[in-house]
């Protein structure tokens, strides 16, 4: 006798097709748990939380800021979300250029602004590899122009570079088992393939057999290691140490009086943790701190010792000069 084949007959849903596809879903679920366990959660910190830096006081309400860790904005913003991603990239030239390896300076063009790249020091030596591709990219040795406008062109052709080195830097700095990125990519590997076989499984089980629920089950099983594949880089113990103390870091930044800084020293003190506030949020409190600090009306183009701008700029454009160049940065490098 000739059996018609149904959609409600190949997804058949009875007792036992029921049972045996609430099985596969809590086996795999069960599966998806332990895989986590094992790969996606952080080690448990053996250490106090990593204090990168803090203000430590030097007279009565005044304080200086003092990194405890060389640890640079880069890896602070990897090691936080386990991603290189643009912002990470910006604060490393900020930070590159507050280091005294390059000067930013501002250009008054037609229809708005513009920077460009000074290199200041040809001794890269203590540069860490991302670090000095970047260098290289936005303040090349020759001393050849790079203009924000254009970075697309001069730092485009070596980002994927410029990712790999930061990626491998917070894993030979201890913070990661593995690249993160490698991580991510192993696990969604696994829930693809696992959604391919359910998908396969689906087909075969709908047209052979009333078993169609159950391939339904093992690509849902594939749906949820897929989504979950994000979270799978795992810090090491160093790392969880490294990440409890940014919390800690970026709690000081966003709290801390911006009227401790040493008088006349502002502009300096600040500088040297601008490039982690803008990582870790908080920028905006610290350069208007800037700000206050010009007590006069007279233009300031080169106050800031790694930030230089036209004749007739003021301190009061910081601001906006600092929100538009972060923009730019990234508009244009990442622009595809």
């Amino acid at each position: 006798m000739h059996t018609r084949w149904t959609l409600d007959r190949a997804f058949s849903l009875n007792f036992v097709t029921g049972l045996v596809s609430l099985g596969v879903l809590l086996v795999g679920a069960v599966a998806l748990w332990q895989w986590h366990r094992r790969v996606g959660r952080d080690e448990v910190a053996t250490a106090a939380p990593t204090v990168i830096g803090e203000f430590h006081p030097v007279a009565e309400g005044v304080s200086e800021f003092r990194l405890r860790e060389n640890i640079r904005p880069g890896q602070i913003g990897t090691v936080a979300d386990e991603s290189v991603d643009p912002i990470d990239v910006t604060a490393t030239i900020l930070d590159l250029a507050v280091r005294g390896f390059l000067r930013i300076e501002q250009l008054q063009v037609p229809g708005g602004m513009d920077w460009t790249f000074t290199r200041l020091n040809d001794d890269a030596s203590s540069l860490r590899k991302y670090e000095r591709i970047l260098l290289d990219a936005v303040a090349p040795t020759d001393g050849s122009p790079v203009l924000v406008s254009q970075i697309q062109q001069a730092v485009g052709p070596c980002v994927s570079d410029l990712q790999h080195a930061l990626y491998d830097d917070v894993v030979e700095s201890g913070w990661f088992a593995k690249r993160p990125d490698a991580s991510r990519t192993d696990s969604r590997t696994i829930g693809a393939a696992l959604l391919i076989v359910g998908l396969i499984a689906t087909g075969l089980l709908a047209w052979l057999t009333t078993w169609g629920l159950v391939g339904l089950a093992v690509v849902t099983v594939g749906v949820g290691a897929l989504f979950i594949a994000g979270e799978m880089p795992r810090r090491s113990a160093k790392g969880a140490a490294l990440l409890a103390g940014l919390h800690g870091f970026s709690a000081v930044l966003a709290q801390q009086s911006t009227e401790v800084m040493p008088p006349g020293k502002e502009l300096r003190e600040i500088s040297k943790f601008l490039p982690y506030a803008v990582v870790l949020g908080g920028k905006e409190r610290w350069v208007n701190a800037m700000v206050a600090a010009d007590r006069d009306t007279t233009p300031d183009p080169d106050a800031i010792s790694w930030f230089h701008a036209p004749e007739d700029w003021h301190l009061q454009q910081l601001p906006q000069s600092l929100d538009a160049l972060i923009a730019s940065i990234q508009g244009h490098l990442f622009a595809r």
